[in-house]
């Protein structure tokens, strides 16, 4: 699917939705301010329950609602990864502060402000949902290539491997190179990755070496080294504690975002990755060991 297309395509579908819904959640937003000491005041922590209304109503309005002539990218946002990492923020807010309509609801006696709120969100969550499939679904990508970014994008590191392995095992043996070598592996990567949109950065230097390769997606960024052995030894963990030692995450700290370390080991016997060692290295507002 070429870029173009698909930002119209998602500028199209973001705006029909909104224009649907709009109206409805402003009125009930209104009903629920002009009314709030008598309703939702009265509810299980009903200040931050309004807070959580403002917040809601303010970033759709700020981040998604569009003038005429204005488009979602590059009006809104710069680019579609953008506007995905802003969607995987938006939908990661809505959840970490759902137990605020949670903690009100009491069955069939659920008040309306609560199940009004609770369908903004879920409706939201769904078109969140809904954007992101169409991001990381490309007519033009094989499907299993389509998966391995979606593994990725999830956070989902064991499919991810599993999956690069199926498709590293798919290369008829005939073809492959007579010699192997980490450099093999690691082309392998940068070209499957590239592929699929992904954007892998190799050889990145840094004060204190190279990194083998960084993926920077909407959601986490991943620090990768690579470790080939000739009798099949497993070398994920010394690709993981290069990867430590050397604090290659400490650039990407600025971005705020989490940062995964993932070493892998490599076999000339097996012709695949033997094992990998993955750990996060840093979460923003947590100081890790």
């Amino acid at each position: 699917m070429q870029i173009k297309r698909l930002e119209i395509e998602l500028s199209e579908y973001v705006n029909e939705w909104l224009d649907a819904r709009w109206q409805h959640w402003s009125l009930v937003n209104t009903s629920i301010h002009r009314d709030r000491r008598t309703g939702i005041y009265r509810l299980k922590q009903g200040e931050k329950l309004l807070d959580y209304l403002n917040s809601i109503m303010g970033i759709i309005e700020d981040h998604l609602g569009m003038d005429k002539g204005q488009h979602l990218i590059p009006s809104k946002f710069s680019s579609i990864n953008q506007f995905a990492q802003f969607l995987q923020n938006f939908t990661q807010y809505l959840r970490d502060n759902y137990y605020l309509i949670e903690t009100n609801f009491n069955k069939e006696q659920t008040d309306i402000i609560v199940a009004d709120i609770a369908n903004m969100v879920n409706e939201i969550i769904e078109m969140s949902n809904r954007c992101l499939e169409i991001i990381l679904v490309d007519d033009n990508v094989p499907i299993p290539y389509q998966q391995v970014k979606k593994s990725l994008y999830n956070g989902d590191v064991k499919e991810f491997i599993s999956l690069l392995n199926s498709i590293i095992k798919s290369v008829p043996y005939l073809i492959h190179k007579e010699k192997f070598n980490e450099g093999y592996f690691h082309s392998f990567f940068h070209v499957a990755l590239t592929l699929i949109g992904m954007r892998p950065l190799s050889e990145v230097a840094t004060s204190d070496g190279r990194i083998d390769m960084v993926i920077n997606c909407p959601k986490t960024i991943y620090i990768m080294e690579f470790k080939y052995s000739a009798n099949d030894k497993d070398l994920s963990k010394v690709a993981l504690e290069q990867i430590k030692s050397k604090k290659y995450h400490q650039p990407y700290i600025i971005q705020q975002k989490p940062i995964v370390g993932i070493g892998y080991s490599f076999g000339e016997g097996t012709r695949e990755i033997t094992n990998y060692r993955d750990e996060t290295l840093y979460i923003p507002g947590i100081i890790l060991d």
